[in-house]
């Protein structure tokens, strides 16, 4: 085997035993990989490596570990590419999510959404970002963080930029579940107007989105038929 063929297959077999919660075995295939990968230069690889490492760290409960390894495999992913980037820091931000450092998921999201906008714009560089990253879901889930905060005003303008993106471009998902948000934050502070208001939009992006889908199934139908 080539020195990238047996990352690629001792990366496997961590996934198999991360998948598996083998974690210390998981750990072995991980750090074995990430030695070649590093004795190589294989500098995609060597970010991959420290993400999962970070993963391991993190199914294991070793939180202080875990954040210090991500910092890490930011760090790396920075010195890539824009799209590796934001990968990256989408999935340290969900960690920060999960074990309620919102502050830092905060922090972390905001750069992610500098960055997201600056690659919006950069169309002649061909350099897309992937659609599971928009800057609709990203202030989506910044606005969400500050709700967990309980600091309710400061997830507002979060929420209704997170709607304005995702109607302009027809992510009604994305609108539907901000707009429910944002009604709810609005009661909250007693704001009933804009509550009722919100929550109307709610409603008809609901009805909106079952009459898309079930037009989809209709076409899907016609597609079969043919």
């Amino acid at each position: 085997l080539s020195n990238y063929e047996r990352i690629i297959v001792l990366e496997g077999l961590g996934d198999i035993d991360f998948s598996l919660k083998k974690y210390n075995s998981a750990k072995i295939y991980y750090d074995q990989a990430l030695k070649i990968a590093k004795e190589n230069s294989v500098t995609p690889k060597i970010t991959d490596l420290n993400s999962k490492l970070a993963d391991v760290l993190a199914s294991e409960g070793n939180i202080t570990q875990a954040n210090v390894q991500y910092k890490n495999s930011l760090n790396l992913a920075s010195k890539e590419n824009v799209n590796r980037a934001l990968e990256e820091e989408e999935k340290v931000a969900d960690f920060f999510n999960s074990n309620r450092l919102y502050d830092a998921e905060i922090k972390l999201r905001k750069e992610s959404l500098l960055k997201a906008e600056k690659n919006k714009t950069s169309k002649k560089k061909r350099n897309f970002q992937p659609d599971s990253i928009t800057s609709q879901k990203i202030n989506y889930k910044i606005g969400t963080a500050y709700i967990l905060k309980e600091d309710y005003k400061e997830a507002i303008p979060f929420l209704k930029k997170s709607i304005k993106d995702a109607d302009e471009k027809e992510d009604i998902i994305v609108e539907k579940d901000a707009t429910r948000k944002l009604s709810e934050v609005y009661a909250t502070v007693g704001d009933y107007d804009k509550a009722l208001k919100s929550y109307e939009d709610y409603v008809r992006l609901v009805d909106e989105s079952y009459i898309k889908k079930e037009q989809e199934i209709q076409q899907v139908k016609l597609c079969l038929k043919h």
